[in-house]
């Protein structure tokens, strides 16, 4: 219970993402995440999760590390209502070296935009002394109370999909609880791989699909609806 943003969002056993357990540690293994299929049918291409809390963001942080996964994209605001508030879990100035449980990171460089925010970060495995750049896409317009404009949307999951292009691990993706925003983003990047090689999209089937490896994805019907209007949109960009 206290690993979770919301008690209503529990992750689903048979799509959980397990961390290896730690000695001594109870519920180490443990983190609310889900591994999501990609297209077509690519096992374990996304990981939604919910935002970092305190008491989770070492966890979060292992479970990038031991997925492989290289781009992190956050959809929240760190400052929305609720009991549960994200919390800074990466590094937002180049001058000090932060330690996260297993790890220190170190931000090597921010480019804001005025759309998203991309920081590259070195995450370090103190034990075996093993670094990795991490890219971390925070996309700041979208609010918990609000929609981003469709344009908006659909050239931010092009540029994250250019970014996690030969990545390795899945792509992390988090809102707050995991499943709005979050759901809304993986469908958009779903239905627009589907079309482009099919020429058609199945937008229930593919939220359908999604809320079987995790519960409660694309929560409201200006969100499913928005899908629609993204995907019209990329229909429309020119080849």
């Amino acid at each position: 219970r206290l690993k979770n943003t919301r008690c209503n969002f529990l992750s689903d056993p048979k799509t959980r993402v397990n961390l290896k357990r730690k000695v001594s540690q109870v519920h180490s293994e443990y983190i609310n995440a889900n591994f999501i299929t990609g297209y077509p049918e690519e096992n374990k291409a996304f990981i939604a999760t919910q935002a970092p809390l305190p008491n989770t963001r070492d966890d979060f942080w292992r479970m990038v590390w031991e997925q492989q996964s290289r781009v992190i994209v956050m959809l929240n605001a760190m400052d929305e209502p609720g009991k549960s508030k994200c919390d800074d879990y990466w590094p937002d100035s180049p001058d000090n070296i932060v330690k996260y449980g297993d790890f220190t990171m170190v931000l090597k460089k921010k480019d804001v935009t005025q759309e998203y925010i991309l920081s590259t970060l070195e995450l370090k495995d103190i034990e075996n002394n093993l670094i990795r750049e991490i890219k971390h896409v925070w996309y700041t317009s979208w609010s918990n109370k609000t929609l981003p404009d469709p344009v908006s949307l659909v050239k931010f999951v092009i540029e994250i999909r250019r970014l996690s292009e030969d990545s390795g691990g899945p792509l992390v993706v988090h809102c707050r609880p995991g499943t709005g925003r979050t759901g809304t983003m993986l469908s958009v990047d779903i239905c627009t791989r589907q079309y482009d090689a099919e020429k058609l999209v199945d937008v229930l089937k593919c939220v359908s699909k999604m809320r079987k490896e995790r519960a409660g994805v694309v929560q409201t019907k200006e969100q499913y609806a928005l899908i629609y209007q993204v995907r019209r949109q990329y229909v429309s960009l020119p080849v």
